[in-house]
C-alpha cells in the first residue's frame, strides 16, 4: 500500500508539472501578449526542479500546449492520419524537452558542486536549443520575450534575461526563509522591469528617427490573402489571374508609388516561367513608380533519380519527386526581372507527400536590397525560432548595423477551420518579439486560406 501511495503521489507530481507548463505556454502565447512576462517564469521553473522528470514533464507541458496545432496541420498539410500526427505531436515536444533536460541530468552526474549544477545546465539548455537539430524545431522559444523587454538589444538582450534567471534562481535557494525569498524576488522583479523601461526609452527613440525617415522615402504594403492549398493546380491557375488583377491594382492606384509590396508565403504557388515574363511585361510602370516586390516560391533544386521536370514547373505532384527550396524572390526597380534573393533556412515541403526536403541553414536571414536598405527575412515558421533571430543579430555585427525592415511571409491555409486564430495570434507575437528584439518594424503577409 505504501509503494501504491508513492507512485500515486508521483502521478500527481508530474501531471502538476505538465499542467505548469502548459499553463505558462498558454498564457504567456496569449492574444496580444499582455500574459507575455509569464514565460519568465520558465527559467526559474526549471531551476527550481527537484527531479529530471519535473524537468521532463515541465517542459514538455510547454511544448505539447504551443504545439497543439499541429495535429490539424500535419492531417491536412501532408494528408496524414490523425494517429500520426498525434505521434508527431508528442515526439515533437519530448524532442524540445530533451535539450533541457539532457543538460539536468549530465549535471547531476559531472559536476560536484551542488550549487552551480541547474544554472550551468540551464545555460546548456539554451545552447542546445539553438543548435542543430533543435534550431529548426524549437518554436516559440520563451526567450523570444527578451523582445518586449529589450527592444533593439538583440542577443545582448536575452543573455540578459538569461542571466536574470540565473540570478533569481541562485537567490531562491541561498534564501532559507520563505519571508527572504518573497523580499529577493520582488527586488529582482523591480530591476528587472526598471533595466527594461529604461531601456525600452533609449533604443524607442532611435527607431522612431529611423521610421521617420524610411517612412518619408518608402511606403510598404503587405498583400494578406485567402488562397487554399498551392498543390491545386486550379488554385494556381487562379493566383495568377490575381496576381495579374494585383498589378492591374498597382498601376491605376496613385499611392504605389515609391513602394514596397509584400506577397505572403506560397501565394503565388511554385515558381513558374509565366510569371517573370509577366512582371517583365509591367515592368515599365513599376520602374516607373519605384516600386519594389517581394514574394515567395518554391525554388526546384534537384530531382531524385529517374524523376520527370514537370512542364513550366506549373505544379509539382508525388511523382515527379522533385526536390525544392523555398525561397524569397524580387522585382527591384532598374531590373526587368525578378530574382532569388533569399533562400529560407528552414524545410519546407514542395511535394504533396511532404518527405523529400531540403534547406539552406546557413544562408544569412540579413539581405541588402537595393532602394530598400538591409532587410531580414522570415518564411513559414522561421519567426517561430529563436535561432533565426539570433542569426539575423549576428549577421549585423551583433546589432552594430542596423535593420531597415523585418519582412514575414507566412501561411496558414492548412489551419482554416481548425485553429487559425490562435495559431495567427502566436505566429504575430513571435515575428513581433523578433522584430523588436533587432529594433526593426515588422511588415508581415500571411495567407489565411479561404
Amino acid at each position: 500500500m505504501r509503494s501504491l501511495g508513492g507512485w500515486s503521489v508521483r502521478a500527481l507530481s508530474l501531471v502538476a508539472h505538465l499542467v505548469a507548463g502548459s499553463l505558462v505556454a498558454s498564457l504567456g502565447w496569449l492574444g496580444d501578449g499582455q500574459w507575455g512576462w509569464l514565460l519568465l517564469a520558465f527559467g526559474p521553473a526549471l531551476l527550481l526542479q527537484r527531479t529530471h522528470v519535473g524537468v521532463l514533464a515541465f517542459v514538455s507541458g510547454y511544448y505539447l500546449a504551443l504545439g497543439w496545432e499541429s495535429v490539424p496541420s500535419l492531417w491536412r498539410y501532408f494528408d496524414m492520419g490523425w494517429a500520426q500526427a498525434l505521434l508527431l505531436w508528442l515526439t515533437h515536444a519530448l524532442l524540445n524537452a530533451c535539450a533541457w533536460w539532457i543538460p539536468f541530468v549530465a549535471a547531476e552526474r559531472f559536476l560536484p558542486d551542488r550549487k552551480w549544477r541547474s544554472p550551468l545546465a540551464l545555460v546548456t539548455g539554451v545552447v542546445l536549443s539553438l543548435c542543430w537539430p533543435w534550431e529548426i524545431f524549437s518554436w516559440n522559444h520563451p526567450l523570444l520575450y527578451a523582445g518586449a523587454l529589450f527592444p533593439g538589444a538583440g542577443g545582448w538582450g536575452v543573455l540578459a534575461v538569461l542571466m536574470g534567471w540565473i540570478l533569481a534562481g541562485i537567490a531562491w535557494q541561498a534564501s532559507e526563509r520563505p519571508a527572504r525569498k518573497a523580499s529577493v524576488m520582488a527586488a529582482g522583479a523591480l530591476l528587472m522591469l526598471a533595466a527594461s523601461l529604461l531601456w525600452s526609452g533609449w533604443t524607442q527613440a532611435f527607431r522612431l528617427e529611423r521610421e521617420a525617415r524610411l517612412s518619408s522615402r518608402l511606403l510598404w504594403h503587405p498583400v494578406s490573402t485567402a488562397f487554399g492549398s498551392a498543390r491545386q493546380a486550379s488554385e494556381i491557375v487562379r493566383r495568377g489571374q490575381w496576381f495579374k488583377g494585383l498589378l492591374d491594382e498597382m498601376e491605376s492606384a496613385v499611392e504605389f508609388r515609391d513602394a514596397v509590396v509584400v506577397l505572403p508565403e506560397g501565394v503565388l504557388g511554385p515558381h513558374r516561367e509565366s510569371l517573370l515574363t509577366l512582371l517583365a511585361q509591367r515592368s515599365r510602370f513599376l520602374q516607373e513608380r519605384n516600386v519594389t516586390l517581394f514574394w515567395h516560391a518554391d525554388v526546384p533544386e534537384a530531382k531524385m533519380a529517374g524523376a520527370r521536370q514537370p512542364k513550366d514547373l506549373l505544379v509539382a505532384s508525388e511523382r515527379d519527386n522533385i526536390i525544392a527550396s523555398s525561397a524569397v524572390w524580387a522585382f527591384v526597380p532598374g531590373h526587368d526581372r525578378g530574382d532569388v534573393i533569399y533562400r529560407a533556412r528552414v524545410p519546407v515541403p514542395w511535394s504533396g507527400g511532404g518527405v523529400e526536403m531540403m534547406h539552406h541553414r546557413r544562408a544569412s536571414p540579413v539581405v541588402e536590397v537595393d532602394g530598400v536598405g538591409r532587410v531580414v527575412f522570415g518564411v513559414c515558421y522561421e519567426g517561430f525560432l529563436l535561432s533565426h533571430w539570433m542569426r539575423a543579430w549576428i549577421d549585423t555585427k551583433m546589432g552594430e548595423q542596423k535593420i531597415d525592415k523585418v519582412v514575414g511571409m507566412a501561411s496558414l491555409w492548412f489551419l482554416q477551420g481548425f485553429a487559425l486564430e490562435s495559431a495567427a495570434a502566436k505566429q504575430r507575437l513571435a515575428f513581433e518579439w523578433g522584430a523588436s528584439l533587432l529594433g526593426a518594424d515588422l511588415i508581415l503577409a500571411v495567407n489565411k486560406g479561404n
